[in-house]
């Protein structure tokens, strides 16, 4: 530990304080509010206290009393009222400087600072974000912005050295110039190379808007492409309301409000200068959809703009939606790259997803006990065998478990045999589910029957979507509730006994609806459904040395679709980048000993932002 003088980075401080290596900290600062009167844990939230002399004391208070806190959130919230009352000292970079704050907050702030530059190597430590849910919570947009601008950044183009040669072979600095974009995708940090290089193929991140979901997106992903200049709207954005023709209003999902923004400019040009619009030229619009949901809004509602739009879909998803709209009479009013059903995609994310499904399960699984946290006996059941079902037992396989397999169509139940995985009827292989994947894309079985099917302390998993796989859907929707044996911790964790290990099983504080349950059953039944039946793997990001076939590939499409200006309908994704990308990923995996179609995330370091 050392101190330089350097200033240190407003992120680096609040990551730091919401670690568990932070919490002595934290409780200094604890003290010394309660030491002027302040009540941080009783029933009605923070109470007592007054202005004192101390100027950083008297921002704490000013900032705990004002965020209506909880009193699940109040410790929690402790980190972050401390960067805000540093941020008073910061510089517009988010840079805080020990004369900064003797300067402005006083002794006891500078007391602190000169701890947290000890313990932060005098600005050369960085750590991971611990505390995803709640690091931004009950902080003021000017502050936040700060934090984000003063991130180190992580280097993962290293790690996916592809996307760059998409760029070098396929693309250039003016390629999407001018195009104005919109997007959905999941805001991970991999993510965040796909934008930037779109942003150097010519795209202008202020002309472009990129919605994220809720469930799956990196916190400081969204913040700092925020402060980088790209649109990333919230995700509570007001629906767009439209009119009827019988002059009732319909409102549609915030989607449509984002697309209505995008084309603001061409709809009042068609308006007040027909003649002008009439000879406007494609592609004026680029659309990045997931799931169709972008491409149905834009026929539903705004398919005077169609012509000018080119697209590309990059779900199978959203392949049945488009399919979908034919059966129904809409035929496709623009040209649409097919990234989901392309080869490459196709024969080669199969495997990395299965990977990332048993690889988030295992992650999960120690954050919540540590490695005391053990499956026994190593044996696993998985529920439905398509692409990810077998994907999912190939990577069991991998780590040693004994897979046990029940799916509905005999010929997976062949392959599955063929492939070493044991078969049988259901209730049979359910009896063996000490850990069990559902992987079917629908309900396959509800917490009713876990006391007849399952073992008495089985772990169950969604590899699918939604919540519903395993009847979890029922629950409350907010995930701040208590079941049955569980508690609070004064962080805001919410824990209970499985095993007899006291798990953390996720963040109240910060409003987790993904926290992991304990469902009680009879004969002292504890069985753990990991991130409460939501599916597993939609809160990490795949290694970049994987995930850069994706991301590659989602690049060569964009750059292609605006090349394929006047077609109609679904367009194959350039099979000469299809092989170029899978040939080239192959070549970077295997030069560090690892294999597209046997991926083993565990040696690899996670994508930090």
């Amino acid at each position: 530990m050392k101190v330089s003088g350097k200033p240190l980075r407003l992120d680096d401080i609040l990551d730091y304080l919401s670690s568990d290596e932070g919490q002595k900290q934290v409780k200094d600062v604890q003290k010394g509010l309660e030491a002027q009167g302040v009540k941080l844990t009783g029933p009605k939230g923070v109470t007592g206290g007054g202005p004192v002399e101390d100027v950083f004391e008297d921002l704490l208070q000013h900032h705990l009393k004002n965020s209506f806190l909880r009193q699940s959130e109040v410790i929690a919230a402790l980190p972050n009222a401390v960067t805000w009352a540093l941020a008073h000292a910061a510089d517009g970079h988010g840079m805080v400087s020990a004369d900064a704050v003797k300067e402005f907050l006083g002794p006891r702030a500078s007391a602190l600072f000169t701890q947290l530059e000890q313990k932060l190597d005098g600005g050369e430590r960085q750590i991971p974000t611990q505390r995803q849910k709640v690091k931004y919570r009950w902080l003021p947009n000017d502050t936040i912005d700060l934090v984000a601008r003063s991130a180190v950044r992580g280097d993962l183009r290293a790690r996916m050295p592809v996307i760059d040669e998409v760029t070098t072979h396929f693309g250039g600095a003016d390629k999407l110039k001018g195009v104005k974009f919109i997007a959905v995708q999941h805001l991970f940090p991999t993510t965040n190379e796909l934008l930037t290089s779109l942003a150097e193929n010519g795209l202008d991140p202020t002309k472009a808007t990129v919605s994220g979901k809720n469930y799956s997106t990196n916190q400081d992903v969204l913040y700092r492409l925020r402060s980088d200049g790209w649109d990333i709207p919230t995700l509570s954005m007001t629906k767009l309301l439209l009119t009827n023709p019988d002059g009732s209003t319909r409102e549609v999902s915030p989607l449509g409000g984002y697309m209505q923004k995008m084309f603001a400019d061409v709809a009042k040009l068609k308006e007040t200068d027909p003649a002008a619009f009439a000879k406007l030229k494609a592609p004026q619009f680029v659309i990045l959809d997931e799931g169709g949901k972008l491409l149905k809004i834009l026929h539903e509602h705004f398919k005077d703009f169609a012509h000018l739009v080119v697209a590309v879909e990059q779900t199978d998803r959203g392949i049945q939606i488009i399919e979908d709209m034919k059966a129904h009479g809409q035929e496709l009013l623009c040209p649409v790259v097919n990234v989901a059903r392309s080869a490459a995609k196709k024969n080669n994310e199969s495997p990395m997803i299965g990977e990332s499904v048993v690889h988030s399960t295992f992650t999960a699984l120690e954050q919540m006990g540590g490695k005391q946290l053990q499956i026994t006996p190593k044996e696993a059941v998985v529920v439905g065998y398509g692409a990810v079902g077998k994907a999912t037992a190939d990577a069991l396989k991998r780590r040693g478990f004994k897979v046990f397999v029940y799916d509905t169509d005999p010929t997976k139940m062949a392959q599955a045999k063929k492939e070493g995985c044991t078969i049988g009827e259901r209730t049979a292989m359910l009896k063996h589910g000490h850990l069990l994947f559902s992987c079917t894309g629908r309900t396959t079985m509800t917490p009713d029957e876990f006391d007849a099917l399952l073992p008495k302390h089985a772990v169950l998993v969604n590899a699918a979507s939604g919540n519903h796989e395993l009847g979890m859907d029922t629950r409350d929707e907010g995930g701040n509730f208590l079941k049955e044996g569980e508690r609070a911790d004064e962080r805001g964790f919410r824990r209970a006994t499985w095993k007899g290990l006291d798990l953390n099983l996720g963040d109240i504080a910060g409003g987790d609806e993904m926290a992991s349950a304990v469902v009680r059953g009879k004969d002292g039944a504890e069985r753990l459904v990991v991130r409460s039946g939501y599916v597993v793997n939609m809160t990490d990001d795949i290694p970049p040395e994987y995930i850069q076939l994706t991301r590659s590939l989602l690049l060569a499409a964009c750059l292609q679709s605006v090349d394929e200006v006047g077609k109609k309908g679904l367009v194959e994704l350039n099979p000469t980048a299809q092989d170029f990308i899978v040939a080239r990923v192959n070549k970077h995996l295997r030069g560090k000993g690892h294999d597209l179609q046997k991926p083993d995330f565990r040696p690899l370091a996670p994508a930090e932002t």
